[in-house]
């Protein structure tokens, strides 16, 4: 839970006060003298009287957020809320500034190397129809994937701290990544205008849904030379129907808008995703989400033309394989802090951390997990970035080794060093009130 000072008083995020404040701020004639101020500091030595980060509010409807200044991220303390990892630590680096370009108008730009408008005379494909660990991609512009991941990260849901379980659901998910587009663009459109999310479904309320989610897509028109402009759509993987005419996907919270694949896409979509079909198979609780664009004909029949998939488990993190879901499931079952890394373009053949602990003992740490048959030019980049980094290494070897055990936390660090003086404490005690006996 963060705290914050705002005008004379401080307040923590979780308190009932805290909406209210920054509403009062938020509406202040002068903002500077109510900013708020992230207090994460305060908890390191030397910065008992810091008097905070400064923070702006953000109004939401009728939410307003805290968030923290533009190239601030580095101010906050690893376990703050507001605190970012470096951008070299993740895909995410290698691709800003190329294909994510944010303007000092606070509008981020975004190059995209699929195409939104259908032509009609490219198959439509599977991402991973040739090998969907190598993005094609050359990170100066975004491939469907990298777009998930993107979206993933601006949305904080590759992040988790002990107060989130339990607490994610669809709900979450849509607005989150509605809050994360809204100024975004890509091909000169607001990102938010092409981007289709299926709202949370309730049965009660299908026909409204129905009804929001045709004025939604009605936005789709005919552009240059007779091309239809196609929308990207973000939903979770409920199943395939075969039907006498065709295969239709169906998204969970969209059961009664199937999009038509045609065999060409079925196939492929089938055989890049193995791997991810048979994890979902051995585990109904895990989500499968896909990422991909999609058109309508002149009858109104929506079609899929390309498409992705990212896993995530049961609280909706993602994860490429088992081995990062054993050390997900350790780190989250401990309470800890953590953010877990993505690829974006970057291909598996170079090293990336899995997940970056936030709450290690005695800093943050970097988690990484070599797989079998990686060479030497793989180690040596390893090796690289553990030299360079501000961070810890922490390495699980496959081919090697068992799993290492996990950095504890800086809690349980303190609790050891407080038992340890305690313990010093008594032997000392004990020392003298011997001593005083002879």
């Amino acid at each position: 839970m963060a705290r914050y000072k705002i005008a004379n008083f401080e307040v923590d995020s979780g308190d009932p006060a805290f909406p209210v404040a920054l509403a009062q701020a938020y509406n202040a004639p002068n903002i500077e003298e109510v900013r708020p101020r992230c207090l994460c500091r305060r908890s390191e030595a030397g910065h008992e009287r810091d008097e905070g980060i400064p923070m702006y509010i953000s109004r939401l409807g009728d939410t307003y957020l805290c968030k923290r200044m533009p190239n601030s991220a580095q101010e906050h303390t690893a376990e703050c809320d507001s605190y970012e990892l470096p951008p070299e630590m993740t895909g995410y680096g290698a691709v800003l500034g190329t294909a994510i370009q944010e303007g000092s108008d606070g509008i981020t730009t975004l190059k995209l190397d699929f195409s939104l408008t259908d032509g009609g005379g490219r198959a439509p494909s599977a991402a991973g129809d040739s090998d969907k660990t190598e993005v094609a991609s050359d990170g100066r512009k975004l491939s469907l994937r990298a777009t998930l991941h993107y979206l993933w990260h601006q949305a904080e849901l590759n992040q988790w701290a002990p107060g989130f379980a339990g607490k994610r659901n669809w709900w979450t998910i849509w607005n989150r990544i509605h809050a994360a587009v809204r100024d975004k663009t890509t091909k000169g459109l607001p990102l938010a205008d092409i981007l289709f999310v299926p709202e949370p479904f309730r049965v009660e309320a299908k026909d409204d849904i129905a009804a929001r989610r045709l004025a939604t897509l009605s936005k789709i028109a005919s552009g240059e030379s007779g091309k239809k402009r196609l929308m990207l759509l973000v939903a979770e993987y409920k199943e395939l129907q075969h039907t006498h005419y065709g295969h239709n996907f169906i998204a969970k919270h969209m059961p009664d808008f199937p999009l038509l694949m045609d065999d060409s896409i079925l196939k492929r979509f089938s055989k890049a995703f193995n791997g991810e079909f048979e994890m979902l198979r051995a585990h109904p609780n895990f989500h499968l989400m896909t990422i991909g664009t999609f058109s309508f004909s002149d009858l109104g029949i929506a079609s899929l033309k390309k498409m992705d998939v990212m896993m995530v488990d049961e609280n909706w993190l993602p994860f490429e394989d088992m081995y990062e879901k054993q050390i997900i499931d350790a780190l989250t079952a401990g309470h800890r802090r953590f953010d877990k890394m993505l690829r974006f373009n970057t291909p598996s053949s170079y090293p990336q951390p899995s997940v970056v602990l936030r709450d290690a003992a005695p800093k943050t740490t970097a988690l990484y997990i070599v797989h079998e048959g990686a060479d030497e030019a793989y180690y040596k980049h390893l090796d690289e970035q553990a030299a360079k980094s501000k961070y810890l290494t922490w390495r699980w070897d496959l081919a090697k080794d068992a799993i290492p055990a996990l950095p504890i936390s800086m809690e349980e660090a303190n609790k050891i060093d407080r038992e340890r003086a305690a313990q010093q404490a008594a032997l000392a005690a004990g020392s003298r009130h011997t001593f005083l006996e002879h």
